[in-house]
């Protein structure tokens, strides 16, 4: 059932081209990627990028490194000192 390649129907091979590099070298959000491709693509809409980014496995955007996990969030300190924020 379907075609045996899918594609849009809205976009040319280059505009997806360029809609999914522009994905791997940025690695944005939907909706910003939208908002950068959408002044080189004019008829570019939110629906086609998302159908787009779903076909090529990169809808989702990857897990954060583990860099950020390695950081302490807090100081320790001993019980009943009191830390605040101003």
């Amino acid at each position: 059932m379907g075609p045996k390649q899918p594609s849009s129907t809205s976009l040319s091979d280059l505009e997806e081209v360029a809609a999914i590099t522009f994905r791997h070298t940025t690695w944005l959000a939907l909706n910003d990627c939208f908002f950068a491709l959408q002044r080189f693509i004019s008829h570019l809409t939110r629906s086609s990028l998302h159908w787009l980014h779903w076909r090529h496995s990169i809808s989702q955007l990857p897990r954060q490194t583990d860099e950020a996990m390695d950081k302490p969030s807090f100081k320790h300190y001993s019980i009943g000192y009191l830390h605040m924020d101003i």
